[in-house]
């Protein structure tokens, strides 16, 4: 039964400042103590979030960066010796347009409508 009336079970979604404190306190003892154990943790950690936000930010702005490579391939003219042909161009204009007619959808909670 619970999985047909999980919508409308009462959550409770505030938790105690005093909880909280208490919880980023252990997480940060924790993470400074693995910290001092192994700092080549610091950098793998710095570089998975990097390659992971620069794939993120690069997926979200698709179309502007398939613009940016039919400038280049328009203006630049060692680009156009590659061996890209006329269809790489017409591909990269087709993939925009799809790109640009997906739909935004917004979710808003029923009680933050006004």
């Amino acid at each position: 039964m619970l999985k047909f009336n999980r919508d409308a079970l009462q959550r409770g979604y505030r938790a105690p400042l005093t909880l909280v404190i208490f919880t980023l306190a252990i997480l940060t003892t924790a993470i400074i103590g693995n910290l001092v154990q192994t700092p080549v943790i610091l950098l793998l950690w710095g570089v998975a979030v990097s390659i992971i936000t620069l794939f993120l930010v690069a997926y979200q702005n698709q179309p502007g960066l398939l613009r940016w490579a039919v400038y280049i391939y328009d203006n630049v003219k060692w680009a156009r010796k590659w061996k890209a042909t006329r269809n790489t161009e017409d591909f990269l204009i087709r993939r925009i347009k799809v790109l640009n007619k997906q739909v935004v959808c917004i979710w808003i909670k029923d009680d933050d409508v006004s």
